[in-house]
């Protein structure tokens, strides 16, 4: 996982404010505080036309004993992970987006090391965008989450001994569902959605997975950026499930965007010493 520049993070802010008119309320984010994680995940966002994928945000990074990492405001934004990394070993262990006050925040609790994550936003019709809904191991059956467009993680906490998962999946019926499975107890999850939108034409692709080797390539050929970063628009992945042995701070997830051959991609990874660690992701198109 990659800190994000202080550069990187000002061309990102460069782009969304062309995209979506958002200068006067980009411009005052400098300011990062630490978030109550007690305080509810999910507030009443406001209304906004502002509507589809015509850019997204660099990688905003969160790690262990950092603040909360503030990211876009909550009105007019949705926000996924897009990695979570580090030892989980007890139920206390989470990494989470919170909406609070307006804002989307990057957090989470650790007593162990190299616990951290990483997200992307994008701007999206508020009035489409659902609010996070949770699911523990304790239950018996998968979470029913309903018929959206797109769901995604957006928390996941507990103890990731091996055969412990959170993963948010769509059934032949259009219905996306949360699944926990745990070894032990503890393991929790939650999930975003987006409900369909007749204004664009955005379509979830299909889910990749993979494990613990080399990354995968799940979105080829990324619109051409002269810029030495990488391109900030076009198809968005993001990670809809987590599995395996968490043991060290190595142990990770993710999906990145990286050049290869003179071409730009997104790639979803899995890290680890064992080949339980996993990952699946959808990609926004």
């Amino acid at each position: 996982m990659m800190m994000v520049s202080h550069s990187n993070q000002m061309q990102a802010r460069h782009l969304l404010t062309a995209s979506f008119a958002l200068s006067s309320i980009l411009g005052g984010c400098a300011l990062q505080g630490a978030v109550p994680l007690s305080t509810a995940d999910d507030e009443p966002g406001a209304v906004d036309s502002g509507l589809g994928l015509s850019a997204y945000t660099a990688e905003y990074s969160w790690e262990q004993s950092q603040p909360s990492k503030r990211m876009l405001p909550s009105k007019g934004n949705a926000c996924f992970l897009t990695g979570v990394h580090g030892k989980f070993r007890g139920t206390s262990e989470m990494v989470k987006i919170s909406n609070v006050r307006g804002y989307y925040y990057l957090t989470g609790i650790s007593k162990q090391v190299g616990v951290g994550a990483t997200a992307r936003c994008f701007a999206y019709d508020a009035k489409k965008v659902v609010a996070t809904q949770f699911h523990e191991s304790s239950a018996t059956s998968d979470l029913d989450l309903g018929v959206h467009r797109l769901c995604a993680l957006s928390r996941v906490s507990g103890d990731f001994e091996g055969a412990d998962e959170v993963k948010v999946y769509q059934a032949g019926d259009g219905h996306w569902f949360l699944q926990v499975v745990a070894s032990g107890s503890g393991i929790n999850g939650g999930a975003l959605c987006l409900d369909e939108d007749p204004a664009t034409a955005l379509h979830a692709s299909r889910e990749y997975s993979v494990q613990s080797g080399e990354p995968l390539i799940v979105a080829r050929d990324l619109p051409e950026h002269s810029e030495p970063t990488e391109p900030l628009k076009g198809p968005a992945c993001f990670l809809t499930s987590m599995a395996g042995n968490f043991s060290s701070r190595d142990e990770g997830v993710e999906t990145y965007v990286a050049s290869a051959k003179g071409a730009w991609n997104f790639y979803l990874r899995a890290k680890g010493s064992e080949p339980s660690v996993a990952a699946s992701g959808v990609c926004l198109r």
